[in-house]
């Protein structure tokens, strides 16, 4: 947990260890968060206390000189600082209620070194929703490798923290991130208008990029991967340009960060195109990644309900009025607009016919049938369950034998969810099947946190 400079760097082990416990209401426990800073590098480690201790190991930068008999000169001075209250932000500690220690010169000829620290009592203390994030190992795992990737590369110098979201799953970890700018948005922060004469505003506001938590063998432990998230861009003169239609699609091949931060980091920006457009496009019988697919092939991830409420969010958000106009797709479908028709049955009015149109009575705070109408006219799921396993059966299309066969396969690495897809009806399409098995599988491990809004999407 400690980031190396590209300077000459010293690595020295700190035992930090408690001489006294805490005696306020507020027990802070060994599973409680230590947060400690390091003021010279304004680098930031979490950790937890095992048996009244803990261990950190500091990058120390040093400014070598030697002496007449050519030993090094170790110059530098160290501060850390102990708290117990999460940090202000990613550059500066929160020092209230926080103590200072300091590493001398001396202490960084030695490979290890112990320093102890007191607990204070802290009687205002609160397991904020802040300090309960940071619980768990795996808990932070996932925003701490997507931090470390903003602040040690390029890409720290556009995007923020804040710029992505996580949901956590069923058993509280964080597995999914998504970045809630699109690809367009990202390149006009670093000033790119043109991608291979492509004007990105038009050809990239729909692609997002995503992260699922992986292993060291993966550029700062994520596998990223692309996923699009389009409007009906009919009434928004956007015609003949990357596309009109409405539609949401998560590709399982990976997306390859290292190359993309490389090449805004030299301006390549050349290059970039291709690094895009190898996970948008589902040809040359490309190879999915495992980590992405069987992330979406579990039955318990909550990744396709996350993807449907950021998609709805967006719609709502495009669409400040009641009103939300649908794409001409919509009349040719006739399972929409069967599904559509019942709807109006339930709640008479919500779906115009004459002018093509949904009524939602309160874009800020939609009711799940009001969420469930915008995916039906949007992705063409008449609810978050068929959603979700059209996801999971394009991951499990992936393994099945009939992958060989080139346009299986071709229709299976990408999950591509639009209104004017599935005219027909076959066994392939099991997600449209409200009672098919696929659905029902959804519908037992998530309707009661759906239903009762208990999905943490932040």
């Amino acid at each position: 947990m400690w980031i190396e400079s590209s300077n000459t760097t010293q690595e020295t082990q700190a035992n930090l260890t408690n001489t006294q416990e805490s005696q306020s209401n507020n027990t802070l426990t060994k599973d409680s968060p230590l947060f400690i800073y390091i003021q010279d590098y304004k680098l930031n480690f979490i950790t937890k206390l095992k048996d009244k201790q803990t261990t950190i190991k500091i990058p120390l930068d040093t400014t070598i000189t030697k002496d007449k008999y050519n030993n090094i000169n170790l110059q530098d001075t160290k501060l850390l600082f102990l708290s117990f209250i999460p940090f202000k932000d990613n550059d500066e500690a929160n020092n209230t209620k926080a103590q200072k220690i300091q590493i001398e010169s001396k202490d960084l000829e030695k490979q290890s070194i112990t320093k102890q620290f007191k607990i204070p009592i802290i009687e205002d203390f609160k397991e904020n929703e802040v300090v309960r994030g940071w619980r768990g190992e795996t808990t932070l795992r996932l925003r701490e490798c997507i931090g470390n990737l903003l602040r040690e590369t390029y890409l720290g110098s556009y995007l923020t923290e804040y710029n992505f979201v996580y949901s956590k799953e069923i058993d509280e970890q964080e597995l999914i991130a998504i970045c809630k700018l699109s690809l367009a948005e990202v390149f006009v922060k670093v000033g790119i208008e043109r991608i291979n004469n492509l004007e990105v505003q038009s050809y990239y506001d729909d692609w997002y990029i995503y992260g699922i938590l992986a292993s060291s063998e993966y550029f700062y432990n994520v596998s990223f991967g692309l996923l699009k998230m389009r409007e009906n861009e009919y009434p928004m003169g956007k015609i003949n340009k990357d596309s009109s239609e409405p539609g949401i699609a998560v590709s399982f091949i990976s997306f390859d960060m290292q190359r993309f931060v490389e090449c805004l980091s030299k301006k390549n920006y050349g290059e970039i195109g291709s690094i895009i457009d190898y996970p948008i496009y589902a040809k040359d019988r490309k190879k999915y990644d495992e980590i992405l697919r069987k992330y979406f092939g579990n039955a318990n991830s909550v990744g396709g309900y996350f993807i449907a409420e950021l998609y709805i969010k967006k719609i709502l958000s495009i669409n400040s009025h009641s009103n939300i106009y649908l794409t001409p797709s919509i009349k040719s479908n006739n399972r929409i607009q069967k599904f559509l028709e019942e709807q109006n049955r339930i709640k008479f009015g919500i779906y115009d016919i004459k002018h093509n149109s949904i009524l939602i009575d309160n874009p800020t705070n939609p009711t799940l049938l009001e969420k469930n109408i915008i995916l039906a006219t949007h992705t063409g799921n008449v609810n978050m369950y068929s959603f979700a396993a059209e996801i999971k059966f394009h991951a499990d299309a992936l393994l099945d034998s009939k992958s060989y066969m080139n346009k299986w396969y071709h229709s299976a690495i990408i999950a591509d969810m639009g209104v004017s897809e599935g005219y027909t009806i076959s066994f392939w399409q099991d997600y449209y099947e409200l009672n098919s098995q696929l659905v029902k599988e959804q519908m037992q491990i998530h309707q009661t946190r759906i239903e009762n809004g208990n999905y943490n999407f932040n």
